[in-house]
């Protein structure tokens, strides 16, 4: 049911098998994760459908719908959620029609658009109201809008929305998407607008305005169907790409690195194979799949504080992956799917992060998880992933030269952390393999021990050009964490690599590659001659010529 009317793969999986294997980590810590579906945000539930919800700057929740009550509090289709307290409170009288959109304001103010009349019996709200929770009371955006909904709002600043869905009329001509000024009380269009229902908007890192529905074209532009661009400096609309296939999209949502998330109806866009949900970069122009989506249509996203997104909506799996049903996690870095417990039990409609580590969930189902959870529902995440406390330093030697890198980290609820040491497997790419205790890859025959400890020490390491970086990667039986990556630098005054120490030679090369000119012998040494990460300073040429002098490494 839709009211449209309005590279962690190659760290964590590996990582924790390996040491789930070794019987460093006890299968059975999952049960310390704290993990799982409660219906406490809301229990009894809603009596009818959760449409959207919106955390406050407080961390409260508001959920809209066409529901009348709310954790047996009378509320009209519109409710806030108070955390310290887990009650749900009405929005005044609320609205006389069901909730599709909510915006909240910087200064914690919300928003609400949908189908209904009035707003707090308040004249002057058809479709789109203003609730302030200081006051307690609604007001007007000019004289609302007509059609069947407003079914999205995105803030442009303290002054400015935008409202998009199914109207023509904003007191002014408004073909689904207009503009509202709070300072001058008044709407504008976006250039013609568009043909058909809007349910989703967002806007893009460059404050474009994208948004996604069933409308065959935007401003009249060619290849805008379901989904468009507006540029409000050209006041001109655009296609993204070549587009979407389908029906509709129902969901935009933006994701840290400024690339779009958009889900709904369709199984190609950009030409590319997407089932009901793709990425599109911004940058570059292009489309991309996730993974093998979803198997049917998705209503929902949610960004969370990592940059994961959680996706909802009616389909049963996702990314092939058991116990998907209608709602799911994506991580955008390993493009993987995984389950949140084992699902709902029917769509669902809207999701926001309640904090780092919890979501909440609302649409038409009626368990999560296996638990009686009626129309709304919490996940916590629990306490994924460990924390370093103290991160490995770069270490200076002298050839043939002992070093030794150290890593703690908390696992928190997860308890006991193990550990495992990697080595860049090409300098500079940050890709890491894991070591064991032997031979270190690059290390100039310099050889490791306690790869599988907080302290990693290197013998006889003899030159490393260029540096040799390792990092721990910290692991329970909830998830794994990598540490910053630390440098191994052998401070030769061999720095020409012909075999002589401290000639001349040395010298020249040293201040050519200062100079930023190319090593005369192709094999000089790293012009962070004191390993503190900065490269040809004056600590660098006075410990260049200290070690020149027969002086220590270190400073």
């Amino acid at each position: 049911m839709r009211y449209v009317a309005r590279d962690r793969s190659n760290l964590v999986l590996p990582a924790l098998a390996a040491l789930l294997a070794a019987g460093a980590v006890a299968p059975a810590a999952w049960a310390q994760c704290g993990t799982g579906w409660s219906p406490d945000a809301g229990a009894p539930g809603a009596n009818a459908v959760i449409n959207v919800l919106a955390i406050l700057p407080d961390g409260d929740a508001v959920a809209g719908g066409s529901f009348t009550a709310i954790d047996g509090v009378a509320a009209n289709r519109i409710a806030r959620y108070d955390r310290a307290t887990d009650a749900w409170s009405p929005l005044g009288t609320g609205t006389d029609n069901f909730v599709n959109a909510l915006a909240v304001l910087p200064d914690g103010d919300v928003v609400a658009g949908g189908f209904f009349g009035s707003a707090g019996g308040v004249l002057g709200t058809p479709r789109i109201a203003r609730y302030d929770f200081a006051t307690s009371t609604w007001s007007a955006l000019g004289i609302g809008t007509n059609g069947s909904g407003v079914n999205a709002i995105v803030v442009r600043s303290a002054d400015e929305i935008v409202a998009a869905g199914n109207f023509t009329f904003a007191g002014v001509a408004a073909d689904r998407v207009a503009r509202y000024v709070f300072s001058t009380n008044t709407w504008s269009p976006l250039g013609s607008g568009v043909d058909g229902a809007v349910a989703a908007a967002a806007l893009l890192p460059d404050g474009d305005l994208v948004v996604g529905g069933t409308f065959g074209a935007a401003g009249g532009v060619a290849g805008t169907a379901r989904i468009a661009r507006y540029d409000f400096d050209t006041n001109a609309w655009s296609p993204l790409g070549s587009g979407v296939n389908g029906s509709a999209v129902d969901a935009l949502a933006v994701l840290p690195d400024g690339s779009l998330i958009a889900g709904g109806n369709f199984t190609f866009a950009g030409g590319v194979p997407a089932s009901r949900i793709a990425r599109y970069d911004p940058a570059s122009g292009s489309w991309s799949a996730l993974g093998s989506g979803t198997s049917t249509n998705v209503f929902a996203l949610a960004v969370l504080p990592d940059g994961d997104l959680v996706v909802g909506g009616l389909f049963s799996s996702a990314g092939g992956v058991p116990g998907t049903s209608f709602i799911a996690r994506y991580r955008p870095d390993t493009r993987t799917w995984s389950a949140l417990g084992t699902g709902t039990d029917s769509a669902v409609e809207a999701i926001a992060p309640l904090s780092a580590t919890e979501i909440i969930a609302g649409g038409v189902f009626s368990a999560a998880g296996g638990i009686p959870s009626i129309r709304l529902a919490r996940f916590d995440f629990g306490v994924v992933d460990p924390v370093f406390t103290s991160q490995p330093g770069n270490d200076v030697v002298c050839p043939p030269g002992d070093a030794t890198f150290a890593a703690i980290a908390d696992g928190g609820a997860a308890g006991a952390v193990a550990y495992r040491w990697q080595v860049e497997t090409v300098p500079g790419s940050g890709v890491f393999a894991n070591l064991t205790d032997g031979p270190l890859p690059g290390g100039g025959g310099a050889t490791v021990a306690g790869s599988g400890t907080g302290t990693l020490t290197v013998s006889g390491a003899q030159t490393t050009t260029p540096p040799v970086r390792v990092r721990a990667v910290a692991s329970t039986a909830c998830g794994s964490t990598a540490s910053a990556a630390a440098s191994l630098l052998v401070s030769s005054t061999d720095f020409d690599g012909d075999g002589d120490e401290g000639t001349d030679a040395d010298i020249e090369a040293f201040f050519i590659r200062i100079g930023g000119g190319a090593c005369p012998t192709g094999t000089c040494g790293s012009i962070d001659f004191d390993g503190d990460g900065d490269e040809g300073t004056d600590a660098d040429i006075e410990t260049f010529f200290r070690r020149v002098g027969g002086g220590p490494c270190g400073g």
